[in-house]
């Protein structure tokens, strides 16, 4: 979330922006950057072909280039702890070891907001004295602290490969400590693991403190204006760093909003959207509260105040809200449902809000859905034990695909892992799901959940046993 996307908030030129709007994304912030630090890379080996979208040219080009200085190419992963269903979204990374194993490569490329992906070639080579040198190109600084032990240098995009290890190996001679030699994937990858982990307990260990140099490298000159008003806010709310990170701010959400929080003269109707789905808190954000924003903003026509999640007695989310202040009931909220349901919105969707006094409820939602829980604990070991998962992911993705539909999430529960599959037909994507079932004994006696209709009407199936099961 962006701050630049509330400045017609403000009510004059040069006005400031309303404090719960830096309130607002100083939180988003605290949870992007808890996220990052949690995360710990999973590669697994994966096809080419799998990632279409890739740029066949430059990550063979980076391979010929280093090869011809004898480096050995490892292979091609994924990073498997993020659940991400489109290939163009996912992670595609080539490994390589040159120099006996001295020096490590990695290259991939980053999806960027506009314009082309960058294209990044990472050098790292860990050293006897503990230290790790890293050599970035194409990579862009976010401003997040490192610990002292991993020192990161920049190199310009356009540097060639052959000069990118030039000066990768000449700052590792120039420290006169011996490399420390990976023998194989495992090892390199344990390494980068142990690198994860330092930095996570160094990031940690900062708190709030981690986030100055980050907002000043991120904002520029404009630090004292937008990026100092975020930091106040995330020192005020030390909780964020150690609490519950999903829900909004308390100071945002409809119906506990505090004076200044919503201009009520400008913005007066408070509106509900209802949505039966399960996201998570920042998807939630990306696909429906961003959009929603963005639309609203430009048209002067109300804000995104907050959002929550309901949990099922199994701490599943069932049903999220959308919570927002309109300038009016017609126009208003014709454009918030237009957008929402552009976003994917499923049916059985309601707007909420009071009208002349009457509590009312308008539907909306265009995307149905079809749920399958797979059964977590009474199956037969072996079935577990034999079943790909990335495989019957990519399966059950393509076949809802072809319909037009998608695999948006998953959820692992205490007995069952769900997969939520929508689009515009339940009927047509369960036609398309059957041969996967048929062929992955991983999906007997699965539990699916069919939303269809235009009120988003639910009807149960359970998959049937095979012979002995």
């Amino acid at each position: 979330m962006r701050t630049e996307e509330y400045e017609d908030d403000a009510s004059g030129p040069g006005d400031p922006l309303p404090a719960a709007v830096f309130e607002q994304v100083a939180h988003t912030l605290v949870a992007q950057i808890r996220t990052m630090i949690d995360h710990r890379a999973e590669y697994e080996p994966v096809h080419a072909s799998a990632f279409p979208e890739r740029a066949t040219t430059f990550y063979e080009r980076v391979d010929r280039e280093l090869a011809a200085v004898g480096f050995q190419t490892l292979g091609d992963f994924e990073d498997a702890s993020l659940l991400v269903t489109d290939s163009s979204q996912k992670s595609f990374v080539r490994f390589a070891l040159g120099a006996h194993g001295a020096i490590a490569a990695m290259w991939f490329e980053v999806p960027a907001p506009e314009g082309d992906a960058l294209q990044c070639l990472v050098l790292h080579s860990w050293l006897a004295n503990g230290s790790v040198l890293v050599t970035a190109r194409g990579t862009i600084d976010n401003g997040l602290p490192l610990p002292a032990s991993i020192v990161v240098e920049r190199v310009d995009a356009t540097l060639d490969t052959r000069s990118a290890l030039r000066t990768h190996g000449e700052r590792v001679a120039s420290t006169g400590q011996a490399p420390c030699r990976a023998a194989d994937v495992n090892e390199l990858f344990n390494r980068y693991t142990g690198d994860e982990v330092a930095i996570a307990e160094f990031r940690r260990g900062l708190g709030s403190n981690l986030f100055e140099p980050m907002l000043r490298t991120m904002l520029g000159e404009n630090y004292d204006a937008q990026g100092q008003p975020i930091l106040d806010a995330i020192h005020d709310h030390p909780e964020w760093m150690d609490g519950e990170i999903s829900p909004a701010p308390i100071s945002l959400r409809l119906g506990m909003a505090q004076d200044g929080v919503v201009d009520s003269d400008r913005f007066p109707h408070l509106v509900i959207a209802r949505i039966p789905e399960h996201i998570e808190p920042m998807d939630r954000g990306a696909r429906y509260e961003d959009p929603l924003q963005d639309a609203l903003a430009i048209r002067d026509l109300g804000m995104v105040t907050g959002g929550g999640s309901q949990l099922t007695s199994a701490a599943e989310i069932g049903v999220v809200d959308v919570e927002m202040a309109l300038a009016d009931l017609s126009e208003a909220l014709d454009v918030a449902k237009r957008i929402l349901e552009e976003a994917g919105a499923p049916v059985g969707s309601h707007l909420r809000f009071e009208q002349d006094g009457v509590e009312v409820e308008r539907p909306f939602g265009v995307q149905e859905g079809v749920a399958v829980y797979l059964d977590g604990t009474g199956l037969p070991d072996e079935v577990y034990a034999e079943t790909d998962v990335n495989a019957l992911m990519a399966r059950l993705a393509g076949a809802v695909e072809s319909v037009g539909g998608e695999l948006r999430s998953a959820w692992n529960g205490p007995s069952e892992t769900a997969l939520f599959h929508y689009g515009p037909s339940a009927d047509a994507m369960m036609v398309a799901l059957k041969p996967v079932f048929d062929d992955f004994a991983i999906c007997q006696n699965a539990r699916v959940l069919i939303r269809h209709g235009a009120d988003g009407d639910t009807r149960t199936v359970r998959l049937p046993r095979r012979n002995g099961a």
